[in-house]
């Protein structure tokens, strides 16, 4: 009901006929807030007023903005050791473009001496995937961490059956008790 002026909402409660129902209920928005007049039998006369409520968002992930479910990369390395070399030049060359690509996500770079080469990823869900990347080239090590950051951070699962139907066989459920005796 667009906005109408308190005047106007007096005068239709004063037609309002004695006969009908107790009550009788006319609304206006007035400053954002939404107004209830009510007018009863008697001529009596009060005014409500009720504020609408916000709706909070539900979050569906792709609904209007996309939320990367990889919230925190953590990149470790070694200073000498031969399995980092591929690490280190990742971190010279690659990572500052990487990290102004990818904004939301928190980088952070850590030496482990005398360890290889890790890419840590944690996610939103809580979960944490680690890649070891020792003696990889700066682009692999670099499509391991796209791989990271693309990931949903749920546990592999293996596809026993991997069709999947909402509807029924058209067979049915075979059991045993459903064929005739069987002879041995």
């Amino acid at each position: 009901m667009g906005a109408t002026s308190a005047s106007s909402l007096d005068r239709e409660a004063r037609n309002f006929p004695k006969s009908r129902a107790s009550t009788l209920f006319l609304g206006s928005v007035q400053d954002g807030r939404e107004t209830t007049t009510t007018a009863t039998k008697t001529g009596q006369f009060h005014i409500m007023g009720a504020k609408a409520l916000k709706k909070l968002s539900s979050g569906q992930n792709g609904v209007g903005a996309f939320i990367l479910q990889c919230k925190k990369l953590d990149f470790h390395y070694c200073d000498w050791a031969g399995s980092s070399r591929g690490m280190n030049a990742f971190l010279r060359d690659q990572l500052p473009a990487f990290a102004a690509a990818n904004p939301s996500i928190e980088i952070t770079v850590s030496p482990r001496p005398s360890r290889h080469p890790v890419i840590k990823g944690t996610f939103i869900n809580g979960r944490e995937k680690a890649i070891c990347v020792r003696n990889l080239q700066p682009m692999s090590i670099l499509q391991k961490a796209v791989l990271l950051r693309d990931a949903s951070g749920e546990k592999l699962k293996t596809e026993t059956k991997p069709v999947k139907s909402i509807n029924d066989s058209v067979r049915g459920i075979w059991s045993p008790y459903h064929s005739g005796p069987m002879t041995v």
